[in-house]
């Protein structure tokens, strides 16, 4: 069995406002895990079999779309400030896409577009990480041209999850 999902990356200029963000929630001292890598989930499949990853990877590759400009913008908290478990940025654009990538697994659910960018364990220096949220809640990260979406396998430790790309699926 693998944990899967489908997502998207930005990279470039966007990625690095997004590690500069991170490394301040870090500097907090929060009692927190904090993802290597940074993009925005689609759709996720849960434990897959071995066998049902090829099926996987020709279900994201029978959907069609373009490119799709996503704008990175804002800080919040999943699922609520009151109850914070994700810090994260907000991803605008990408409805349309996930709809469809949705649709090809046969999955119909709410779709929330973000990055995540730390796993809250506890409330140790939360109030800190509150503060730099409002600082961030309406901060322009940027826009960028989604050209790509990823079938990963995501392996859970200690240290935070580890991620493999299984496919590329091209948008044109």
């Amino acid at each position: 069995m693998a944990r899967c999902f489908v997502a998207v990356k930005f990279g470039g200029e966007i990625e690095a406002k997004l590690s500069e963000l991170q490394s301040k929630a870090k500097a907090l001292g929060l009692d927190a895990t904090f993802p290597r890598t940074f993009h925005a989930t689609l759709v996720f499949l849960g434990e897959t079999d071995e066998g049902k990853i090829e099926e996987a990877k020709q279900k994201l590759d029978s959907v069609e779309s373009g490119p799709v400009a996503a704008e990175v913008k804002g800080a919040g908290f999943f699922p609520s400030e009151k109850f914070v478990k994700i810090f994260w940025v907000g991803v605008k654009g990408l409805d349309k896409l996930q709809h469809k990538i949705a649709g090809a697994f046969g999955y119909n659910e709410r779709f929330e577009g973000h990055v995540t960018l730390a796993r809250v364990k506890t409330q140790r220096n939360l109030h800190l990480l509150k503060q730099l949220a409002k600082d961030y809640e309406r901060k322009e990260f940027g826009t960028a041209t989604v050209g790509e979406v990823i079938l990963f396998k995501s392996a859970l430790t200690p240290q935070g999850p580890r991620y493999e790309e299984l496919f590329v699926k091209k948008l044109s």
